[in-house]
């Protein structure tokens, strides 16, 4: 089978500094619950990633093919994890920055729901500049 780990056609990838990433883990709000890294691949096939050190976080990715959310016009898909578990998956607006939807299994609310909005959204000018950095 054909392996392909990156250099997929329109990639972008949203990435957080890493002092930024020691700081959240030291806020008691935020905790282990953010974004380390953000990818969005609308054409993929074959991906593989193998870590043989390992790492020390959780990696997920989380394919919204199905649903065809990768056709949409400004969204940006995210996952919320807590401890390498996937809590809930989130849509993000990038015309208006705000949370269209956040679910968790069987698309319910999960008791996280309202912090996982707040830290997205309080997160969105942060995200736009990444954004604008990568473009």
């Amino acid at each position: 089978m054909a392996k392909k780990k990156e250099g997929f056609k329109g990639e972008r990838f949203i990435y957080l500094p890493e002092e930024l990433l020691l700081e959240y883990r030291k806020d008691p709000l935020i905790g282990n619950l953010y974004v380390r890294k953000i990818g969005f691949f609308p054409k993929v096939e074959f991906h593989y990633v193998e870590k043989e050190e390992g790492t020390d976080y959780a990696m997920l990715i989380h394919c919204v093919y199905t649903n065809e959310y990768y056709n949409q016009d400004n969204t940006l898909i995210l996952s919320a994890r807590i401890d390498g578990k996937r809590i809930e998956t989130v849509e993000l607006s990038l015309d208006t920055f705000k949370v269209v939807q956040s679910r968790g299994v069987c698309n319910s609310n999960t008791e996280y729901h309202d912090r996982i909005i707040n830290l997205v959204e309080s997160n969105a000018e942060l995200i736009r500049q990444r954004m604008n950095k990568a473009a």
